[in-house]
């Protein structure tokens, strides 16, 4: 029979067993005793008791007694073997808690390690969950918003217009684990990120790690090296690197177009493939002993392009360091100033061509003299100048240059017998046509008188010229070369810029000429004038004087009395005399003037009192018009060494002629000291004179702003006159007007003793 096992029985059960083993075993006592068994009840009440524990004791102890007993072997071997187990787990937990210190301790310095991670990534970093609400934030960013940024939208606190994300990957969606990123402006004050956003599950929802790289520098460095590349590939000067040993790296654009060599026939070569040969050994010495010692090359060349052209180069060759200083590069850049150079030698020769027709006084030998310049500059042989006769309607041989050779000499004295009409012969037909005739070989030409001596000299090339100012041509030009050449455009512009100035010099001296001879006429007729006036003047003063003394006697009674008409007349004709005389009298003075025959009287006089004597004389004029005559003097005095009554003319001129055309306002006459000199003005507030009529001002016979009728009239004298004495002075006069608004006359003296 197997154990029963108590400990594994549960408590009721166990109960229901002992109850009904007990209840089945007294039942049975009960019936045997009460029906086999005839007993007294006392006997009865001791036996039940008896059978029941007889009866029971074996039931008890196979089912209580027994499997308890085994039990508690049981229990004692499971207790020792608990005992083992506690004995194992703590020896395990104490190993396992070792280990836990050990993770523990290896877990800090991770976050340790983390925490100083992120200290030191120099990117913001963050996590915002699919609402973009900020979750986490690392000191980086934290610094720029701040800690209260946690919670809040991330589009609110990094964008500068506020306004949400367009390009944002959260927008589309992004997987977990997925990275991307973007390139985002306008962020923490107009900055430029790069964003790299990745996918993950942050507190248990899903959210992105956002890192915030600022590449604003970065794009405005790559902008900038954009545009140095740009403009090294597009600018118009050659750019060549080379390497240290002087290989060619690099060539941008302008290099080939000038050059002709394209990228792929040039790199790696030597810069010697544009080697012309005018710079000497000494030279590319130089050059390369400056800039192998750190130091930047400037000079100008002259190159050799593909096709054998040469070219004129500004160079500057910059050596190219590390940061050890040492050279690594060369780079080579070229201003191409082939124009520049031959616009200064054309300037150059035109200066020496416009030197000889100015400097010479023989126009022929001057005409030689350019001839010459122009065929050394550009190496012809002969050149030749036709001076067309337009009355006679042919071309005549003017003047010649040519190398020192006999045939040349015969071929020059062939020429000089030589008359083209107009439109016969390659001259006459330059002439008519007036257009630049280019012959690559002239003994070919039909028609060429010189064909014979031209052969014999070797002579092939012919370039004709006309020779225009404005649209007419004054003269042709001719030049001969021994050399083969083709048209070139630049060459024909060149010596047609040349000789413009010829042209111009030509028509200048035809001018100087007809000038020289006008104005030998005009001096004859000038001096017949002032000769005549003089003559005139000095022959009206006698009668002039005879007319006012009988006219004075007559008014003064001297010859019978006179009613108040006839005096009233006699008094007009006596004031007519008075002005006749005064006209006469600036005449005369005029011609002195021009003549040269009036001097200075210099004495020390004070300007400010001869100008106030003249005030005082025309002050009761200008009250009886109801004018004012102001002053304005700086000083007291005003010492000045000039000649008294000239200077009184003249202010007597100025403040007279300020009365007479001034008919309201005021005349204010000013004297200022300015250092060195003394400076005069009279303004007025007349009718003022035209703009158009102020350069005649001081002309003589000039009248302005007068009207013709009544009134004293004239000759237009007193303003020239006034002119030539400041000038006798030394000094300057000038005048400001504008008509209905009066005019200032102003003159300046100098202080200094007149000589």
């Amino acid at each position: 029979m197997p154990a029963y096992n108590i400990l594994t029985t549960k408590p009721l059960r166990f109960l229901c067993i002992i109850i009904s083993s007990v209840f089945i075993i007294d039942a049975l006592l009960m019936v045997f005793t009460s029906f086999f068994l005839t007993l007294p009840p006392l006997l009865k009440i001791l036996i039940e008791p008896f059978v029941m524990i007889a009866v029971s004791s074996p039931v008890f102890y196979f089912f209580f007694f027994r499997p308890l007993a085994m039990n508690v072997a049981e229990l004692k071997q499971q207790g020792e073997k608990i005992r083992k187990l506690n004995e194992a787990c703590e020896r395990e937990v104490i190993e396992r808690a070792d280990q836990l210190g050990v993770f523990n301790q290896k877990l800090q310095e991770t976050n340790n390690f983390n925490q100083a991670m992120l200290q030191a990534i120099p990117f913001g970093m963050d996590i915002v969950d699919e609402e973009y609400t900020i979750l986490f934030l690392n000191p980086h960013l934290e610094a720029l918003v701040g800690k209260e940024a946690i919670g809040k939208k991330c589009w609110q606190l990094y964008r500068d217009d506020k306004a949400q994300c367009t390009d944002c990957p959260l927008s589309k969606g992004v997987d977990i684990g997925e990275t991307t990123a973007i390139e985002t402006k306008g962020l923490f004050g107009e900055r430029i990120f790069q964003v790299s956003h990745t996918a993950l599950l942050y507190q248990g929802k899903k959210a992105v790690l956002e890192i915030f790289q600022d590449i604003t520098e970065r794009r405005q460095s790559e902008n900038e090296l954009n545009k140095l590349s740009a403009a090294v590939m597009q600018t118009a000067d050659l750019v060549m690197i080379t390497d240290k040993n002087g290989l060619i790296e690099y060539v941008n654009t302008a290099f080939e177009q000038l050059t002709g060599y394209k990228k792929e026939e040039i790199i790696g070569k030597s810069p010697r493939i544009l080697k012309s040969g005018k710079q000497d050994r000494e030279f590319y010495d130089r050059l390369w002993k400056v800039i192998r010692s750190g130091e930047v090359f400037r000079d100008i060349l002259v190159n050799k392009k593909k096709s054998g052209e040469l070219y004129f180069s500004e160079k500057t060759i910059t050596p190219l360091k590390d940061a050890q200083g040492n050279i690594i590069n060369f780079i080579s850049t070229d201003k191409d100033i082939t124009k520049r150079k031959e616009a200064e030698d054309s300037i150059r020769l035109l200066q020496k061509i416009t030197s000889f027709i100015s400097e010479a006084d023989d126009l022929h030998l001057a005409f030689v003299s350019i001839l010459q310049k122009i065929c050394e500059f550009t190496l012809w042989n002969i050149g030749e100048l036709w001076i067309p006769n337009a009355a006679l309607g042919y071309l005549k041989y003017s003047a010649c240059w040519c190398k020192d050779d006999e045939c040349l000499r015969n071929f020059r004295k062939e020429s000089e017998n030589l008359i083209f009409p107009l439109g016969i012969g390659i001259p006459g037909e330059v002439l008519v046509s007036k257009e630049v005739k280019w012959i690559e070989d002239i003994t070919l030409e039909p028609g060429f008188l010189r064909k014979d001596i031209a052969l014999q000299c070797g002579l092939k090339m012919y370039i004709v010229f006309p020779v225009k100012v404005k649209d007419e041509v004054v003269a042709v030009v001719g030049f001969f070369s021994s050399e083969f050449r083709h048209e070139e455009e630049r060459l024909i512009n060149f010596i047609s810029t040349v000789i413009s100035e010829l042209g111009l010099a030509i028509l200048r001296k035809r001018y100087e000429e007809e000038l020289v001879s006008a104005n030998r006429d005009l001096q004859r007729l000038d001096r017949l004038k002032s000769d005549f006036i003089t003559t005139v003047s000095h022959e009206l003063r006698t009668p002039i004087g005879i007319m006012r003394e009988g006219v004075s006697q007559v008014m003064e009674g001297l010859h019978g009395g006179l009613n108040q008409e006839q005096k009233n007349c006699l008094s007009k004709s006596l004031n007519h005399i008075d002005r006749l005389t005064r006209i006469v009298n600036s005449i005369l003075d005029v011609s002195k003037l021009e003549a040269g025959k009036i001097g200075l009287k210099i004495e020390l006089i004070d300007l400010i009192a001869l100008a106030k004597t003249v005030i005082s004389i025309f002050l009761p004029i200008a009250q009886s018009k109801g004018l004012e005559i102001r002053s304005a003097f700086t000083r007291e005095k005003m010492g000045l060494n000039a000649d008294k009554d000239m200077l009184t003319q003249v202010f007597t001129c100025m403040i007279g002629n300020a009365v007479k055309f001034t008919e309201t306002g005021y005349i204010e006459v000013s004297i200022r000291d300015e250092g060195n000199a003394v400076e005069c003005s009279i303004q007025d507030t007349g009718m003022g004179i035209p703009a158009d009529e102020l350069p005649k001002v001081f002309d003589k016979f000039q009248q302005f702003s007068r009207a013709y009728g009544p009134g004293e009239k004239g000759v237009g004298l007193g303003l020239s006159i006034a002119k030539r004495i400041i000038e006798l002075h030394k000094g300057r006069i000038w005048v400001q007007s504008e008509v209905n608004k009066g005019t200032k006359f102003s003159f300046s003296l100098p202080k200094g003793q007149i000589k």
